[in-house]
């Protein structure tokens, strides 16, 4: 049961709500920004881009997700009480990154200026009304601590100490994201295999992160490889003592085989999260 409705909910995230397979793999393949979003003029989710800037990426990235967003939520009042919070983890991912959008907002000062009625009836609308009224990077740190969301607000506190606020947000939200994760694979070992090639991707790419702002210290190889399925505290050492592209390629080929990593690590990054979605998305569909 509890495979059935995680995978009800990610497959419809991972195909994207209403969107076509066609539309995905033709936007993913898109020369240019402008292309991407030619091809979402056949969606639905073209409203919600159809009045923003191109040259805005973050807020079309934001505007898509809520689309995204707003078609899901209104799955989990379908599902019973008893299951709701298996429902409630195919949402996390998307839903993390909105509220980080939303935190990013208030530290650079930026407005998002998206129609508060596209959050009505979700938790994150509080957390828009913070951003756009009040602008208090405090008032939503306590908001998030309350609505369980304390693994970003500890990491974010700690963070900032060492680093820029822009700089420690991302990182804060991929860690929170994993601990998450990590509990979900904990609860519900049956929904491994859906959850740990997302989970095990954005460990790694936190561990880059880490290396590169020398923020390793913060959390060690050992605590943050317990945080991952199969990537081992070795293989992260490997990641921490971070050199040049080649010795983070170097591991990525020791992880994800020769055929996905290339010369480039953008690139390979790209691969290997197209590998992924692409795994977890078929697993998803025979669950169903």
């Amino acid at each position: 049961m509890d495979w059935d409705i995680y995978a009800a909910v990610r497959a419809r995230l991972i195909y994207a709500g209403r969107l076509s397979r066609d539309i995905i793999e033709d936007a993913a393949n898109a020369g240019s920004v402008t292309d991407a979003i030619n091809y979402l003029r056949e969606s639905s989710y073209y409203a919600y881009i159809r009045n923003v800037p191109v040259e805005q990426i973050d807020l079309l990235e934001l505007s898509l997700y809520l689309g995204l967003y707003k078609s899901l939520a209104p799955l989990l009042g379908l599902v019973d009480k008893s299951y709701r919070s298996i429902a409630e983890h195919g949402l996390l991912m998307i839903e993390n990154r909105i509220f980080s959008s939303i935190f990013q907002s208030i530290v650079s000062g930026t407005s998002l200026n998206i129609d508060l009625k596209l959050f009505e009836d979700t938790r994150l609308g509080e957390a828009y009304r913070i951003a756009v009224e009040e602008r208090s990077i405090t008032k939503l740190l306590e908001y998030m601590s309350r609505i369980g969301m304390k693994d970003f607000v500890t990491t974010y506190n700690t963070l900032t100490k060492a680093v820029d606020a822009r700089k420690a947000i991302p990182i804060a939200t991929d860690l929170g994201l994993v601990k998450s994760l990590s509990r979900i694979v904990e609860d519900f070992p049956s929904l491994a295999e859906m959850v740990c090639p997302e989970n095990d991707y954005i460990v790694i790419n936190t561990a880059i992160r880490l290396s590169r702002e020398r923020l390793k210290d913060y959390i060690g190889a050992e605590e943050l490889s317990q945080l991952a399925c199969s990537v081992s505290k070795s293989e992260i050492e490997d990641l921490y003592s971070y050199v040049n592209e080649e010795a983070i390629l170097n591991t990525l080929k020791k992880i994800y085989g020769s055929t996905l990593v290339q010369k480039d690590l953008e690139n390979s990054l790209i691969n290997i999260r197209k590998h992924i979605r692409r795994t977890v998305r078929d697993k998803c569909y025979n669950a169903m």
